[in-house]
């Protein structure tokens, strides 16, 4: 499982983040994972929407992806 550190988050952006986190009965670290498969989701939906609409052949995402 990977590690992502990240620097100079601002000030009110991680009060924003414990709130979110908080009003929903979770740690900071449960509340951004959730939000990082959130978008690595909608991302995954997104391409395969546009294989479809080109006619191109689907392929099935990696197990990898899905633990993004």
């Amino acid at each position: 499982m990977a590690t992502i550190h990240i620097r100079d988050v601002p000030e009110e952006t991680w009060a924003e983040l414990v709130a979110a986190a908080h009003e929903r009965g979770e740690s900071v670290q449960a509340h951004l994972l959730a939000l990082l498969e959130e978008t690595a989701g909608w991302r995954c939906a997104e391409q395969r929407k546009r294989l479809d609409s080109t006619g191109e052949e689907q392929s099935e995402p990696s197990k990898n992806a899905e633990a993004l």
